[in-house]
């Protein structure tokens, strides 16, 4: 018997689908999405945890997870800026210099941010994915906004 998956294009297995031919390399194994509209304001120029979190637990340790977001920040006046990082149980994984949102503006601004990192935790242990920000200077900025709806997608990838 012939097993197809349809998306884009098919794909074609020879039998059943099971561990043996699912967990090919690039394969996507699980999806988990979280969304919310928490509102969370800071002056902190340290890494402060907003609302935007997903858990997920890998199937294997060669595993990749594909983060996506989307937050939708306030500078809530001009010249003010802010900045937001990726951090998996509570340690920073990456940095506004590598594809995460740096926002300035001689206005005020509210913008939706997006940002996208592959990690590769070699865990099968469950792993929460939380979006932090800080304030550039100081000053009062808001990082979510509650009238937007701010999102984390976590995509396991088979390694």
């Amino acid at each position: 018997m012939t097993t197809q998956i349809k998306g884009n294009a098919t794909s074609t297995f020879g039998g059943a689908i099971d561990a043996n031919n699912i967990n090919v390399t690039g394969n996507i194994l699980q999806v988990v999405q979280s969304i919310n509209n928490s509102q969370v304001d800071t002056t902190s120029t340290t890494y402060v945890a907003t609302n935007v979190s997903a858990t997920i637990t890998p199937s294997s340790t060669s595993s990749k997870i594909l983060i996506i977001y989307n937050i939708n920040g306030d500078t809530l006046s001009n010249g003010r800026y802010y900045m937001y990082g990726i951090f998996r149980d509570g340690s920073q994984i990456s940095t506004p210099a590598n594809n995460d949102s740096f926002v300035y503006d001689s206005g005020r601004i509210q913008v939706a941010s997006v940002g996208i990192k592959l990690d590769s935790p070699s865990s099968t242990s469950a792993l929460t994915y939380t979006i932090y920000g800080k304030s550039g200077d100081g000053t009062s900025v808001r990082l979510s906004r509650s009238s937007e709806n701010n999102a984390i997608t976590l995509i396991e990838v088979a390694g």
